[in-house]
């Protein structure tokens, strides 16, 4: 891509890479939880989280996410809550599935929660 700039008696050109002025086309998807160690996938991808959120950046070949959680530890089983924010971007959610998808846009930023409640014990 080039471009010209007149000056006053000259012609400047001004030129870039190709695909240097196009929009970025990907996103970010952060997931959170309350509890350390919960496992995740988004779409595709295995996502462990160290702490209580972890971040994936997605190339926009699609424009939704479907964030899951495999695995988190059998004293915290159950899903309480999924949060989306913004709220706008959430399509749907299943605290059954430990499911939800959201729509994403370019350069946008979404961020998912997931609650985890502790499971009692059953005495008797």
């Amino acid at each position: 891509m080039a471009a010209v700039l007149l000056g006053s008696s000259m012609a400047y050109v001004l030129s870039a890479p190709p695909g240097a002025f196009a929009a970025s086309r990907r996103a970010t998807v952060h997931v959170c939880d309350n509890i350390t160690g919960t496992k995740f996938k988004v779409n595709v991808k295995s996502l462990t989280l160290k702490s209580h959120c972890a971040s994936e950046v997605l190339a926009l070949g699609s424009v939704l996410a479907h964030v899951t959680e495999t695995w988190a530890p059998a004293s915290y089983g159950d899903v309480m809550s999924i949060s989306v924010i913004p709220s706008f971007a959430k399509l749907d959610s299943s605290t059954r599935s430990a499911t939800a998808t959201v729509m994403l846009s370019r350069n946008s930023s979404v961020t998912v929660t997931f609650t985890n409640a502790k499971v009692q014990a059953e005495n008797g």
